[in-house]
């Protein structure tokens, strides 16, 4: 699974959280299926870019490591 970043109003059933002025809205659900998020950033070239890494992967992004059936 990918996750972006959009410009977005908080819905009722989000979570917002802070972060040296940023505000970063998640919808719940999603909150609670990834367990969390890290976000990096780096600068370069006069534009910020950001890296988000969910604490628990989905079934489907674990790869071969998800299940033993090759071996």
């Amino acid at each position: 699974m990918s996750y972006n970043l959009v410009l977005d109003e908080p819905a009722k059933n989000d979570k917002v959280e802070e972060h040296d002025g940023l505000h970063f809205v998640i919808d719940n659900n999603l909150l609670e299926m990834s367990q969390g998020f890290t976000i990096s950033s780096i600068q370069q070239g006069g534009q910020t870019y950001f890296n988000i890494i969910p604490e628990k992967e989905s079934a489907s992004d674990a790869g071969c490591s998800s299940c033993n059936s090759c071996s």
